[in-house]
């Protein structure tokens, strides 16, 4: 997840500044965010369902309804901000909100062992 939070903002900003160069360049940059999203979403699901157990199902449930609510926002949003700003400075917004959530990433990789221990149903993974 570490990994994830570091190559997709950097994909962000290399797809959003390179559309004046040849169109691989933007595949590349793609290749990026798509691999920093896998990342990302895989170890995230990984960590819910190591942590809840047996109730894992209700912390996926969860986790998909946020996940989903977020994601059916963005057509509200995003067509008029990229419009509005342009690609450059649009994707370089939406890396800019990737790295404000890192030290939530890494509050969990710190106080993780604390925050399960502390929970109701967490399990204490050491």
């Amino acid at each position: 997840m570490v990994a994830g939070s570091v190559v997709l903002p950097v994909g962000m900003v290399w797809f959003g500044w390179t559309g004046d160069t040849h169109w691989m360049v933007q595949i590349v940059g793609v290749v990026f965010v798509g691999g920093g999203s896998v990342l990302v979403l895989v170890a995230g699901m990984v960590y819910l369902l190591e942590v809840y157990g047996v109730h894992a199902e209700s912390a996926m449930v969860g986790h998909l309804a946020v996940r989903n609510a977020v994601a059916a926002s963005f057509p509200v949003w995003v067509g008029p901000v990229y419009e509005a700003v342009g690609v450059g400075w649009a994707s370089s917004a939406v890396a800019a909100g990737c790295l404000v959530m890192v030290p939530v990433l890494l509050g969990f990789v710190l106080y993780g062992k604390r925050i399960r221990e502390g929970g109701r149903y967490g399990l204490s993974l050491e």
